[in-house]
């Protein structure tokens, strides 16, 4: 069972993977410009977004925030992911992160996550202690895609931030266990591919044959939004955001409108009724389908 606040306090955060390379599967826009990156910016500031998510694996999004926010980048918090070629240790850790701080042109980021849990695998046991890396971001994190991974990530005292994806198709009561574990042990967790990458919001029809299994479930969520006239964003959101524990959501926009839909989505109430309906949509059955890493290697 679901445990949902009754006033939730997670923040949205602004993801940067657009900025860096076309992404996502409704993504029909491309990689937005310099000059509509600025602006998704600037609306963002206005709307007290604080925290950016972007990766040294992201294209060049590394390098388009710093050229759009120029010296005002620290008026956010950049969170920045990295990925070590061959083998990991902590000396290397400081390299990813000086590189980062350099592209970004920044004295501190905000969490380091490790992109690739694999990495983080090899050396979780490890007591990693980088003054360099106290002293320049808010600490490590690990992004993670299974449970398996979320439940290593919370055991291991030198993590600080992890970030999953959690979405009303990729949930379960296990999930929900987990992160309320993480936030009691004064992890912050970031949950992403809220959307499913865009996929919520796909025509029925147009449905590659990989993902013909969700269908009845996008019917379902279809269904449940046109019953309530409450907008599949705005499920979407007011799901994951009163998911107790969540400190940030993460969404990607490649405009200004989308933005601004987003935010007005996520300030939208949802009755607790609702989100006991919605709770129960999560795709056990299909759970290799909800990576979208396994759509492009189907």
């Amino acid at each position: 069972m679901t445990t949902f606040n009754e006033k939730p306090t997670a923040q949205l955060v602004l993801g940067a993977a657009q900025f860096g390379m076309a992404y996502g599967i409704n993504n029909t826009v491309g990689k937005p410009t310099l000059e509509s990156t600025k602006q998704i910016l600037l609306k963002a500031a206005e709307n007290n977004i604080k925290e950016i998510d972007t990766a040294q694996g992201y294209g060049d999004s590394e390098e388009t925030l710093q050229k759009v926010l120029n010296q005002k980048v620290d008026q956010f918090t950049i969170h920045s992911k990295f990925k070590i070629d061959g083998q990991i240790h902590v000396d290397q850790i400081n390299e990813a992160l000086k590189k980062t701080m350099s592209t970004l042109k920044t004295k501190k980021i905000g969490y380091f996550f490790f992109h690739d849990f694999n990495q983080f695998d090899q050396i979780k046991n490890q007591h990693i202690d980088s003054d360099y890396i106290n002293q320049q971001s808010l600490g490590l994190g690990a992004s993670v895609y299974t449970l398996e991974e979320l439940e290593k990530a919370i055991n291991t005292p030198w993590i600080k931030a992890i970030q999953l994806p959690v979405n009303l198709f990729d949930i379960s009561d296990k999930k929900i266990k987990l992160i309320e574990q993480a936030a009691r042990a004064n992890k912050k967790i970031y949950c992403r591919s809220v959307f499913l990458q865009g996929l919520f919001f796909k025509h029925i029809e147009s449905l590659p044959p990989v993902l013909q299994p969700l269908k009845p479930k996008l019917v379902e969520l279809q269904t449940i939004s046109k019953k309530h006239n409450v907008p599949i964003a705005d499920l979407a959101l007011a799901f994951v955001k009163n998911i107790f524990g969540i400190h940030g959501v993460l969404i990607g926009v490649e405009t200004v409108s989308q933005l601004e839909k987003n935010i007005s989505s996520f300030k939208t109430d949802v009755s607790a009724d609702i989100l006991n309906q919605i709770s129960q949509l999560g795709a056990k059955e299909h759970t290799h389908l909800l990576h979208p890493l396994s759509w492009v290697n189907s």
